[in-house]
């Protein structure tokens, strides 16, 4: 089956001799390494990697690639060659940018299950390829770049996250719990954090900023009040007038007809 965003080509394992070497040479696809057991060298032009059970290991296209297991305890090894387009949107947001090898000896039991399932697939009659390459995704996942190296927010970036995340869904039945749990942090934090900052709650933020907009809604004449109270994320009209009145000390419709263009 062919699958222009992620193609396996072919895919092996080898429990090599003592000593024995492979190249160098091209490829002319990337080839994922796993160190199944035992130890090795990989050599990529003039830069050397030692690799023991639970590495796995990168090549690219037309790189010049040099193979030798350990004299002592030589390495067992299954590989995977992949291409397609997909590739070139998947590879930059993995630590391969960085570092051709990663470890994955915490998870080896998963890792393991997953080329086995490659290996198989391959060697089955009608080749699933669907199959392979889910599981060559699972064998790519533990790479992909975490979130641990962005910085935390500082309070006033917790507070302008917050503040528009708000502007996003004013529309909707917008709980402040639901802002903390989206920040990630406890509600009773993110309170204080607007007290601090802004001098009002963040519940008061939120209706503040929706009787902003159903005044310019007003000002516009083109819209009745029921469709402005829900359009602006108020429950009902009798607590829209409420809160509008308390902030403008006039009914919605008193400040339509005096501020209509």
């Amino acid at each position: 089956m062919k699958n222009d965003g992620l193609m396996i080509y072919f895919c092996g394992e080898e429990q090599c001799e003592s000593g024995i070497s492979t190249g160098p040479s091209v490829h002319p696809h990337y080839i994922l390494h796993v160190v199944l057991s035992g130890k090795g060298i990989i050599q990529k032009g003039a830069d050397i990697y030692h690799l023991e059970q639970g590495d796995i290991f990168l090549t690219c296209p037309e790189e010049l690639t040099y193979y030798e297991a350990d004299i002592y305890d030589p390495w067992h090894y299954a590989w995977v060659a992949f291409g397609g387009q997909q590739v070139r949107k998947l590879l930059p947001n993995t630590y391969f940018v960085e570092n051709p090898r990663f470890s994955v000896a915490e998870e080896l039991e998963s890792y393991f299950f997953h080329i086995r399932q490659i290996l198989s697939a391959f060697r089955s009659r009608d080749c699933q390829q669907l199959s392979m390459v889910g599981n060559l995704l699972s064998l790519l996942s533990p790479a992909i770049m975490r979130a641990k190296e962005e910085p935390l927010p500082t309070k006033e970036g917790y507070v302008e996250l917050a503040k528009e995340y708000m502007r996003n869904n004013y529309s909707y039945d917008v709980r402040i719990h639901e802002v903390a749990d989206y920040l990630q942090i406890d509600r009773s934090y993110l309170y204080r954090l607007f007290m601090e900052l802004e001098g009002i709650s963040p519940r008061q933020y939120l209706v503040r900023y929706r009787l902003e907009l159903a005044k310019a809604m007003l000002e516009s004449g083109k819209y009745r009040v029921r469709e402005i109270c829900y359009s602006c994320g108020f429950s009902d009209i009798p607590s829209f007038e409420t809160y509008f009145r308390e902030q403008e000390e006039i009914s919605p419709e008193e400040y339509m007809w005096t501020h209509k263009h």
